[in-house]
């Protein structure tokens, strides 16, 4: 399902020069849902696993045993909405421009805020891939 353009979102090409606080607030307020390629020159871009404890905890052991294809930035606290080190502001619930939900493995929503699926129990393991974004963790602000 793809949820396209609203009447108040924002353009790629419009966010492509614009400052890291303003594209988060942008994304922040469901004004942009499209592709993070090319915004925020400089910054490490990642891809967001949300998992319950006990599959978090086994999705990082295989990204321990795994590092080149699943290379694991940050994982945050259970029940913790917020990364330590990639910045405590960042709101894993609201800031990415979209979230694709599953349900056993099988694709079942797009959404653009997980707020209202938050659980306790949650956590977040957050990893770099090569070949999505455009810079190295070596490299990123």
């Amino acid at each position: 399902m793809s949820l396209g353009l609203g009447k108040n979102d924002s353009a790629h090409s419009d966010l492509a020069k614009a400052s890291f606080d303003h594209v988060r607030e942008i994304i922040r307020s469901n004004r942009y849902g499209g592709h993070t390629a090319g915004l925020c020159d400089g910054f490490l871009q990642c891809n967001l696993v949300i998992l319950p404890q006990g599959p978090a905890d086994e999705f990082e052991a295989f990204c321990h045993k795994n590092p080149t294809p699943c290379p694991l930035i940050e994982k945050s606290k259970v029940g913790s909405f917020n990364f330590e080190m990639l910045g405590k502001s960042i709101d894993l619930r609201t800031d990415l421009p979209l979230y694709n939900i599953y349900d056993h493995g099988k694709h079942v929503d797009q959404v653009r805020d997980i707020t209202s699926l938050w659980r306790d129990d949650h956590a977040g393991r957050s990893i770099w891939r090569a070949n999505r974004c455009q810079h190295a963790p070596d490299q990123a602000r």
